[in-house]
């Protein structure tokens, strides 16, 4: 009787010490996982953000400087692709990667009263391209 109980309580605790762990591993990877999304997040509000800096460009009031300067890295940029498609190989990886170099450094002209004017623009006209469906 007294090894049956023995048994019992040694199988107990062995149970009760893989779950734990389990949990633990779980609260880990879900730490991971809440990390990767706010990073996902975080690029696509960046991608948004280029992506509409065209639009909104002259309600941005950009001065003659910056014009010049998003100028010069769309034909920086526009030279890459091309030669990059141009060649054989996993183009839209590349392609991919240099339209998001693109889209940091165009918005890393602007000065954080713009680019906080771009977040405003983008998000006030957000609600609307729901409605679509």
């Amino acid at each position: 009787m007294k090894k049956m109980m023995m048994l019992m309580v040694a199988l107990g605790l062995l149970f009760t010490g893989c779950a734990t762990s389990t949990t633990s591993t779980t609260q880990r990877d879900d730490r991971r996982n809440e990390q990767r999304d706010d990073r996902r997040n975080e690029q696509r509000d960046d991608t948004r953000l280029a992506n509409n800096l065209d639009r909104y460009a002259g309600e941005l009031n950009l001065s003659t400087r910056q014009v010049r300067q998003m100028k010069q890295i769309d034909r920086k940029y526009d030279r890459k692709i091309k030669r990059v498609a141009a060649k054989k190989g996993s183009k839209r990886a590349e392609q991919r990667r240099l339209r998001e170099e693109k889209q940091e450094e165009k918005l890393s002209v602007l000065t954080p009263e713009q680019h906080q004017k771009l977040r405003s623009l983008v998000d006030r006209r957000r609600p609307f391209r729901s409605r679509r469906g």
